[in-house]
């Protein structure tokens, strides 16, 4: 188990999964092996095969969900033994399963955007090339190749499609195809540990031939009520270390070895037993989990749920590792991550950056209608989401100063675009900051508030911000940025400044001296397209200011969001999408933003975590309080203490760093400070839109009356 964990360390710096749904196209086959109850015999009434519009159905709920595996597991052949299947496939249009499979698979394909992997059973070349064409991967397990499992009373007996030379054919044929393959083995089940090698060396001879074999799976017998092996004694954890040891040791490195953690033997059911059990996996090589599925059942083993992935990602990341999503082909995604990881290694080192900051969101009240945000509030949505507030100007003191007394070094103050606004109310909040605590960093206000600030005030943007960073501004936040693409713009916000005036707004800080950090908002109704024009453009805003320092990847929380309750946009991002662009950020900024964030407070600690090995060498701030976020729905964002926050970072194997807003030293009294931070005040929210215009009155009916 120890060479083949360091084996496996050489090849592999995460865990991995695949977010699957399971589609059971027909459980019929024509073979019965002693431990399945996959495969059902055919009933009156019961239909042979889902229906297109079931397979779809799920699938569509799979990508809601954010899969991206769809994997078609059937029976073999089972039209070649029951009359019923060949009768409802010709009264679908179709010839054989297979046929139906390849359609299945491509209307999934085009309709949901799901990644088919196959699992058709034994098949000829011809065959295997016709669903390459729809899927993006295939498989068969070998099993094994013990001469016993066949022979009478075998758990193969009378099963023409367990033939070990037939299987090794296919698996062979799908390596002439070209075609990225899963494979593996069942132990337990009659086989020696020999046999198990043998069957072992028997996919490597073929691996080494064809080079195609993506993914090795080794399984443990589980028995199941209702079958021939029901009383069969299941193998013990430790034939399942020993196995998958020696599937390392066999395969090296590079190989993806899989155990599924729902079939993983343990004394007990509790769950620091199946922890412990989990980590005995790690220890002994494997580097993925398998599919795991938010929507549907594992089929094959209906009585063993799949894990919940926190839990498995707790137990992953006791390990010292940390557990991502993939894709079916494991190996494209994963290059991504490992080239965006190895340049992150390069340009920053294994430190991983903080800032201890306090969130201030002034106000709620905001003139704008934007359809993403739930945080905003004008005079008609009082009664939606909670009441209006608007911070006095001691508010906003007393919270900065509790901010710096807790060994903050950074506020961030941003708030809605209240109609009373002018540019000299965001000098007056600026004054407020910094007479309640010189020592702090301001920074402050939108590019979207910046421009509203100038625009009152009638004078140059440029004029205003040296008007600020006079009265102590320290940087800008780069958001209002969402996605800077006007038709994306035109359906998100049409009131909003455009994205020609964001770049502006931001080319204007930078040259006053203002340094600035760059967002994107994602995962609504944009596309890969529209991230990679924001990336790009972003990128020749830095070329010629210099002045950006850090890019932000915030993805869209729906929960709440207008457009999404009006069924206008989807359900943020998927967890594949998010890691994918913090990735490719890294590889298309670099050399020049250095700096890339995982938003803790829009993804959760643990799975920003999970992003410190996709490029990300800044976890953000400690935040104290935050509101735009949790008015969407979010669950984080009120505080990620110090102590918390480097457990986070340390658990991803990297150095934890305060750092300052401009990423210098903070200094060593502020840093003590923050560990030793007492409990926060209450917080006092000020009054709403109505007891202001109430106070307005009373004060405009007196100066009548005088």
């Amino acid at each position: 188990m120890a060479e083949a964990a360091a084996l496996r360390d050489q090849g592999h710096r995460c865990i991995t999964f695949s977010p699957k749904v399971f589609l059971p196209l027909t459980r019929l086959c024509r073979d019965s092996c002693g431990y399945c109850t996959f495969a059902q015999p055919q009933q009156p009434g019961r239909r042979a095969y889902m229906t297109l519009e079931e397979v779809l159905a799920v699938a569509r709920l799979g990508a809601q969900q954010g899969c991206s595996e769809a994997l078609f597991t059937l029976g073999d052949k089972p039209e070649l033994l029951y009359p019923e299947a060949a009768a409802e496939l010709a009264a679908m249009g179709y010839s054989s399963t297979l046929d139906y499979v390849a359609a299945a698979a491509a209307a999934v394909l085009a309709e949901t955007g799901l990644m088919p992997h196959i699992n058709a059973g034994v098949m000829g070349q011809q065959d295997i090339e016709r669903l390459k064409a729809v899927s993006a991967s295939q498989g068969l397990m070998l099993e094994g190749v013990a001469p016993a499992l066949a022979a009478p009373g075998g758990p193969h007996w009378g099963c023409p499609d367990k033939e070990p030379a037939a299987r090794l054919a296919t698996i062979e044929a799908a390596g002439r195809a070209r075609v990225p393959y899963t494979s593996g083995i069942l132990i337990g089940i009659g086989e020696s540990r020999r046999e198990r090698l043998l069957a072992l060396h028997a996919l490597r001879l073929l691996q080494q031939q064809h080079g195609h074999i993506m993914e090795l799976i080794v399984q443990n017998f589980r028995a199941k009520p209702g079958t021939a092996m029901q009383h069969y004694a299941e193998p013990p954890l430790e034939e399942l270390l020993w196995s998958v040891a020696a599937a390392r040791i066999i395969f090296g490195p590079d190989m993806n070895i899989q155990a599924p953690p729902n079939l993983t033997p343990a004394s007990s059911s509790s769950s620091s037993e199946v922890d412990a059990s989990w980590r005995a996996l790690l220890d002994a090589g494997i580097n993925d989990w398998g599919g795991i599925s938010p929507v549907t059942r594992d089929y094959v083993n209906p009585e063993k749920s799949w894990p919940h992935l926190e839990a498995l990602a707790a137990a992953t990341a006791a390990a010292g590792k940390l557990l991502l999503p993939r894709l079916p082909v494991g190996a494209d995604m994963a290059a991504v991550v490992a080239a965006a990881d190895a340049l992150r290694a390069a340009v920053c080192g294994d430190d991983v950056s903080y800032v201890v900051n306090r969130n201030i969101n002034y106000t709620n009240v905001c003139t704008y209608g934007c359809k993403f945000c739930a945080f905003s509030k004008g005079k008609s949505a009082e009664s939606l989401r909670g009441a209006p507030y608007l911070l006095p100007l001691e508010e906003v003191a007393r919270r900065t100063a509790e901010a710096w007394d807790r060994g903050a070094t950074e506020v961030c103050l941003q708030g809605g675009i209240h109609p009373d606004f002018t540019g000299q109310t965001y000098l007056d909040i600026l004054a407020a900051c910094k007479a309640a605590a010189p020592g702090i960093h301001v920074h402050a206000f939108s590019p979207l508030e910046v421009l509203h600030g100038a625009s009152t005030l009638a004078i140059s943007v440029s004029d205003f911000l040296s008007q600020l960073k006079a009265a102590g501004l320290g940087s800008l936040p780069g958001t209002a940025a969402e996605v800077l693409d006007p038709q994306v713009r035109a359906v998100l916000c049409p009131d909003k400044l455009s994205a020609a005036q964001w770049l502006a707004v931001v080319a204007a800080a930078h040259g006053v001296g203002l340094a600035t950090t760059s967002t994107i908002m994602f995962g609504h109704v944009d596309s890969p397209r529209h991230w990679a024009s924001h990336l790009l453009q972003l990128r020749d805003l830095q070329a010629c200011t210099g002045g950006i320092t850090e890019f932000v990847p915030l993805p869209f929380v729906h929960m709440e969001a207008p457009i999404y309750l009006a069924g206008a946009a989807r359900q943020g991002p998927t967890l594949r999408e998010c890691v994918l662009l913090h990735a490719v950020a890294r590889l298309v900024l670099h050399p020049l933003i250095t700096n890339i964030q995982a938003s803790w407070v829009k993804m959760g600690p643990q799975q920003a975590g999970a992003l410190l090995v996709a490029g990300c060498n800044d976890m953000g701030g400690s935040i104290m309080n935050e509101s735009i976020t949790r008015a969407a729905g979010a669950s984080y964002g009120q505080e990620l203490p110090p102590q918390q926050m480097e457990v986070v970072i340390a658990a991803a194997g990297r150095r934890p760093r305060q750092r300052t807003t401009l990423y210098g030293r903070p200094p060593a009294s502020q840093t003590a400070a923050s560990f030793a931070a007492p409990e926060l005040q209450p917080v006092q929210m000020g009054s709403g839109w109505r007891q202001q215009q109430q106070q307005q009155q009373q004060q405009q009916q007196q100066a009548a009356g005088a």
